[in-house]
């Protein structure tokens, strides 16, 4: 339960580069392309000394409160 209005939350959803300050093995999130609703994320994960990079398509639709999201 979030206790917090539904345009808050979806700000924070949808702030993709700002996904290391929730996800602390997430070093970096930059979003390369966005066409309306569509971003492709190239996020920057480390563990260890080891970092690796992952693309995904995600898709907003805020009028259902969802985003569906894939491995590029």
């Amino acid at each position: 339960m979030v206790r917090a209005p539904v345009e808050r939350v979806w700000g924070v959803l949808t702030d993709y580069s700002g996904r290391p300050r929730y996800y602390p093995r997430v070093v970096r999130a930059q979003v390369l392309e966005r066409d309306g609703p569509r971003v492709v994320v190239r996020y920057a994960v480390q563990i260890g000394f080891f970092t690796f990079h992952l693309h995904m398509n995600k898709v907003a639709d805020p009028a259902r409160h969802r985003i569906d999201w894939q491995l590029a």
